[in-house]
């Protein structure tokens, strides 16, 4: 088993989890790194970045890269299909655009969107494609015709994450409002909405047997919720302010979680115990979940370790401790006044379009016949 994440370092970051090995540094990208996923097949990995490119990874070539840019902004999503035949990437220049991985190459793009595009996901047949943005928009594609099936609108403030559920029939998305909402991909409805964290939602998590969901947060929880009785199970609190992402593994027996900390947690889920000794509580690693291991810092390519499987009491804040967390509260704040103006700025593109068509609508009236003159 491996498990791989990226970060601003520009790299990617892989482990082999059952193998006492050094982590391996991949290196080639010239920003931060937004997205990684795993071919179906395993046979290589794609990764989304900053710079504007995509890259694809090759395992049995000692991880050599192949640089792919069609983009012309930062690269903030992307997902294989099921059959691995295809990648979608989802980017700030406002397009999905759709590649063959065999030719290594686009062959369409999808344009409807009228702000940055944040995510994007494959549904488990490989029928549907699901993308959200800063346009506050979940739309839905065929994914062979790449027509827009359907467009939810409006849906409360900039969107972060979409992931479908491992039925393909339910789609669930999070963003800046906080709230996580759930819909019917058959008949376009809303089936459950959560107000999930007092936070940004930034990642969703479906288990495999589908009847859970995990988010996280930028408030710092990860929670997990029982979607089929449309109830919180529990919610984990964590150093990793703001929660950057959460992944359960294939199996669902484990799952993986991300933060502005430089740290990877790799956690055993507990789904069963949870679902009687807990009501949305937050729990000690003790009760439900514990840590199986502690990643080493993204920066580094220190081995691994096992953790002991409970999470260490913290001692006295050293003042080089204190330092840090007043450091990190600043950049929490920052990073708040960020996402603010990337709402002020989406507005402002709204009205900057409409004034755009109505100089257009003027230019226009203005070019028509002229009166003669008496």
């Amino acid at each position: 088993k491996q498990l791989v994440a990226s970060g601003a370092d520009q790299h990617l970051m892989l482990w082999h989890l059952k193998e006492e090995k050094r982590a391996l540094k991949l290196e080639g990208h010239k920003d931060s790194v937004f997205g990684v996923r795993f071919a179906p097949s395993g046979q290589c990995l794609a990764s989304a970045s900053r710079d504007t490119t995509v890259r694809f990874w090759i395992t049995n070539t000692k991880y050599e890269c192949k640089v792919l840019k069609a983009h012309t902004a930062a690269v903030r999503s992307l997902d294989f299909s099921p059959d691995g035949q295809s990648l979608a990437t989802a980017s700030d220049d406002k397009t999905v655009k759709v590649w063959s991985v065999q030719r290594q190459r686009v062959v369409c793009s999808l344009a409807e969107h009228a702000n940055w595009v944040r995510s994007v996901r494959f549904s488990a047949d490989g029928r549907l494609l699901a993308t959200c943005g800063d346009d506050k928009t979940l739309r839905l594609w065929d994914a062979s015709s790449k027509t827009c099936l359907h467009c939810f609108a409006d849906l409360g403030g900039a969107l972060r994450c979409a992931e479908f559920h491992p039925n393909g029939f339910l789609v669930a998305v999070g963003g800046m409002d906080c709230v996580v909402r759930c819909y019917d991909v058959r008949n376009f409805k809303q089936l459950q909405e959560y107000t999930a964290h007092e936070g940004p939602v930034t990642s969703l998590s479906f288990h495999p047997g589908g009847e859970h969901l995990l988010t996280g947060s930028a408030d710092s929880l990860v929670r997990l919720f029982d979607i089929a009785k449309g109830r919180l199970l529990y919610t984990l609190g964590t150093r990793l302010k703001p929660v950057n992402v959460v992944s359960f593994s294939d199996d669902g027996s484990y799952f993986a979680t991300g933060g502005q900390d430089n740290q990877v947690f790799l956690w055993k889920t507990g789904c069963d115990s949870s679902d009687k000794e807990n009501d949305g509580d937050v729990l000690s690693s003790k009760v439900s979940v514990e840590v199986l291991r502690e990643l080493p810092d993204l920066a580094t390519t220190r081995p691994s370790k096992p953790a002991s499987g409970q999470v260490n009491v913290p001692s006295a804040p050293s003042q080089e401790t204190t330092a840090n967390h007043k450091m990190q509260q600043t950049v929490d704040k920052l990073t708040s006044q960020l996402l603010a103006l990337s709402q002020t700025v989406s507005v402002l593109e709204e009205r900057l379009g409409a004034a755009e068509d109505r100089i257009r609508e003027l230019s226009s009236a203005s070019c028509g016949p002229s009166l003669p003159s008496a």
